[in-house]
C-alpha cells in the first residue's frame, strides 16, 4: 500500500477494498455506530466515506495566517 491510498476490510467481505486519495492520510477514526470513516490529509482535506469507502463529504482547511 503506498501513502496515496487505503484499504477497508470486513467480515463480509473476501479481500481488503483499496481506495485512491489525494494526499497522505494522517489521521482516521470511525463514527461511534461505524457507519462514517473521517480521514485527515497531509494537504489538510477532512474527508468523510462511507462503510464502503465511498467518499460523501470534503471538507478543506484554509489557513487564515496573515504574512
Amino acid at each position: 500500500m503506498t501513502v496515496t491510498d487505503f484499504g477497508l476490510w470486513s467480515p463480509e467481505q473476501k479481500s481488503v477494498n483499496k481506495y485512491k486519495v489525494s494526499s497522505k492520510i494522517l489521521s482516521a477514526g470511525w463514527t461511534n455506530d461505524g457507519q462514517y470513516l473521517a480521514l485527515g490529509h497531509l494537504n489538510g482535506i477532512i474527508s468523510i466515506r462511507d462503510r464502503n469507502g465511498k467518499e460523501i463529504k470534503a471538507v478543506q482547511r484554509h489557513n487564515n495566517k496573515t504574512a
